[in-house]
């Protein structure tokens, strides 16, 4: 017996607690993380180092000054691509899939990783 579910911890609760009921089951040894959710996880992480920054309203006239109408052309066109890009991606896996029940805003499990930044980096985003 083997069980895949996602890495909410009270899911190792329940690995621990079959362990205790089944004294055949393997406890944490047959706990099996489900692959696309870790996939996703670390495609997140990656995703968000591109994500644009939001600049600090002091230092924002300055630094618009200072682009290029290039520049500027360029940081719109990356704001606009990345609005709803979650969106698109539940979307379309919901077309391959024909699953819909993920298209809407489904952050069960999902860790904010903005909790992880100190305050000054927080002040930064």
């Amino acid at each position: 017996l083997c069980v895949t579910c996602d890495n909410v911890s009270n899911n190792d609760a329940m690995i621990d607690e079959l362990a205790v009921d089944m004294p055949d089951f393997g406890g944490q040894v047959m706990h099996t993380r489900c692959f696309l959710h870790m996939v996703n996880l670390v495609a997140k992480l990656v995703i968000c180092k591109f994500d644009v920054l939001k600049r600090k309203q002091d230092n924002s006239r300055d630094d618009e000054a200072e682009l290029t109408a290039e520049e500027s052309q360029l940081k719109e066109q990356l704001e606009e691509l990345s609005k709803n890009i979650e969106l698109k991606d539940y979307v379309t896996i919901a077309e391959i899939t024909g699953d819909d029940s993920n298209v809407g805003d489904n952050t069960e499990g999902l860790v904010d990783a903005t909790m992880l930044l100190t305050s000054d980096e927080q002040e930064e985003l």
